[in-house]
């Protein structure tokens, strides 16, 4: 079969609900195509339990309405970038030395793993024309404007915002648990995780938390977490956060 048209999919709240409404407005729908990055080749970099959600619900939903679901995982890994070598650099003291964490705003996983996994993956099966399904909203006038050829937003189309997307998903019983404590679906070594998310995950999934403590101590480029904090500082300020009221 020729994929024509492809929903870009994370099975995060948008993205889903441009599945259901090109479902609901019998727009043509010809595959899922979903990227899971990877923590390392065993270890998937989903939040666990949005994974669970993934597998156990969403994908098995969709293939219940005749919708194959095309899962891509990236050659390269979240450890692969982290522990390539710097080899050229204005700065000779970084040569040498691991990349490290990804900057926040800038996050080289994105670009080197899903976007390369995910641009290798169409180039091979889909037809130059095909038409792909971004899960953007309507009230995302910034992110829409920078749709590529090719790129359609459902949710625009049908005049389908945040708030509306997340009912939807909620409704069909198809919303990730992830929402009851992040803002959004992301990779749980994600540098822009709020500190609600990463609280969460550091009390709920403390074996993976301890994965990133080990990895702050490698003579990297990068050496904090996010924007403000190595993984040290988040650890003591995380484990006073755990006690506050509404975490």
């Amino acid at each position: 079969m020729e994929y024509r048209y492809i929903a870009g999919s994370s099975f995060g709240k948008d993205s889903m609900a441009s599945i259901l409404t090109a479902i609901r407005y019998k727009e043509p729908l010809d595959a899922v195509l979903y990227c899971e990055v990877m923590f390392d080749e065993d270890v998937s970099g989903e939040v666990p339990e949005h994974r669970d959600f993934i597998y156990k619900a969403a994908i098995p939903w969709v293939q219940s309405h005749r919708i194959p679901v095309i899962v891509v995982k990236p050659e390269r890994t979240y450890l692969d970038v982290f522990y390539q070598k710097i080899r050229k650099s204005s700065n000779p003291l970084l040569i040498g030395k691991y990349n490290g964490f990804p900057l926040a705003g800038r996050c080289c996983i994105q670009s080197r793993c899903k976007a390369k996994a995910l641009e290798q993956y169409a180039k091979k099966h889909f037809p130059k024309e095909a038409v792909k399904y971004i899960g953007l909203s309507s009230d995302e006038p910034l992110r829409l404007q920078k749709l590529a050829p090719g790129q359609i937003s459902l949710l625009d189309k049908y005049g389908i915002g945040k708030e509306e997307a997340m009912e939807m998903s909620k409704a069909a019983g198809l919303l990730s648990p992830v929402y009851e404590f992040a803002r959004r679906s992301g990779c749980w070594f994600c540098p822009n995780a709020s500190e609600r998310e990463l609280v969460h995950f550091r009390k709920h999934h403390p074996e993976l938390w301890n994965r990133l403590l080990e990895l702050g101590k490698e003579d990297t480029a990068t050496k904090r977490f996010n924007r403000s904090y190595t993984v040290f500082e988040l650890e003591e300020r995380l484990s006073k956060a755990d006690i506050r009221k509404g975490f």
